[in-house]
């Protein structure tokens, strides 16, 4: 974990309605209650786009085995951990997919 001083240009809260698989991240205080939240579409489900045959461009969604990718958040000074969750359902909880300290 790389802790920087900087300035973020989109709203942190993130409150949309997250689709199935979608990652949720949540930044909880030392009394574990969520100071933010946002959702990151699902990293394994990306839009491609290409050249057909007949020279037309068109968009595919692919589905990927595994996928690295960074996350880059504001943190305030009261916060104690960070979530991140794995949208299953609507009516269900999320599966913990890691939770780091912040120190």
């Amino acid at each position: 974990m790389i802790i920087r001083n900087g300035t973020f240009k989109d709203v942190l809260n993130n409150t949309g309605h997250p689709e199935k698989d979608d990652l949720e991240l949540l930044v909880l205080d030392r009394n574990q209650q969520t100071m933010t939240h946002r959702y990151i579409p699902n990293p394994l489900d990306r839009s491609v786009e290409y050249v057909n045959n007949a020279g037309q461009l068109e968009r595919k969604m692919i589905h990927l085995d595994s996928a690295q990718f960074s996350i880059r958040l504001q943190v305030d000074s009261g916060a104690s951990s960070i979530l991140l969750n794995r949208i299953i359902g609507d009516d269900t909880e999320g599966v913990l997919l890691l939770k780091t300290p912040i120190q």
